[in-house]
């Protein structure tokens, strides 16, 4: 029988990083949600002159999978930014719903209260030129899909459709995304009313039946305009324009 997940990252902080300032045990683990082959998700921080460049390490320790989110404080502020930015706040979940060690940590509190709040502030939001963009990939899978030729290019596309509709929906009310498996666990937070439809659409589209999906996109769509295709121009960046320069 393994031993209790705490007391695995307990062992482990002491083992390998004892100049660490504190870390957070994450994770389904944590929730009790685990499964059979669930990771410990562990991040562990340091100060800028002990741990110089950060890095994240995948290892398996006395017998637990253990993904290792190993910061400085610099990285640290870093990445809980770009959680801030791109909408999908891994990192700061981790800290925000972690559990400390040591327990009771004054600097590793203080880091748990800032996270938690910037869970509650929610995440950068989508400008009307973002909003635009995205409505307008959305709408040309739409329409791909309701008129797909083959099952297997429906299936690339649903799987697409999966995660940017749901992202696009909780992006644009301000909400907080995610990534592969975490959207749903996002939608069940935010729009627990919409993930059972959301789920049934996605069903019958993979079955062939693509009605539910596009009425679903219809009904998400309409708070921001509905779809959009036509009339949106796209610049190149600067750098496309400068050309490649020549050579004698």
């Amino acid at each position: 029988m393994r031993k209790d997940y705490l007391d695995i990252a307990k062992e482990l902080l002491a083992e390998r990083f004892p100049n660490a300032k504190c870390a957070f045990v994450a994770g389904s683990i944590t929730r009790g949600e685990g499964t059979a082959t669930s990771d410990i998700d562990l991040v562990v921080v340091h100060d800028v002159d002990i741990l110089p460049r950060a890095y994240r390490d995948s290892i398996i320790y006395q017998d637990w999978p253990v993904e290792m989110f190993v910061q400085n404080t610099n990285s640290l502020a870093y990445f809980c930014k770009k959680d801030a930015d791109s909408g999908a706040p891994m990192l700061v979940n981790m800290i925000a719903e972690g559990h400390i060690i040591p327990e009771g940590d004054q600097y590793a509190t203080s880091l748990q209260n800032e996270a938690r709040k910037a869970i509650g502030a929610g995440p950068a939001a989508l400008d009307e030129e973002k909003i635009k963009q995205r409505r307008y990939m959305i709408t040309d899978m739409l329409d791909d899909i309701g008129d797909y030729r083959n099952m297997a290019e429906l299936y690339g596309m649903l799987g697409w459709l999966y995660q940017e509709l749901a992202d696009f929906y909780l992006r644009a009310n301000r909400k907080w995304s995610g990534k592969g498996k975490s959207i749903a666990r996002a939608m069940k937070k935010y729009y627990p009313e919409i993930l059972p439809e959301y789920e049934a659409a996605f069903k019958e589209g993979s079955s062939g039946n693509v009605k539910p999906v596009l009425e679903l996109a219809d009904k998400l769509l309409a708070p921001f305009g509905g779809r959009y295709w036509a009339g949106l121009r796209s610049y190149a960046p600067d750098e496309a324009n400068l050309g490649k320069p020549s050579e004698n």
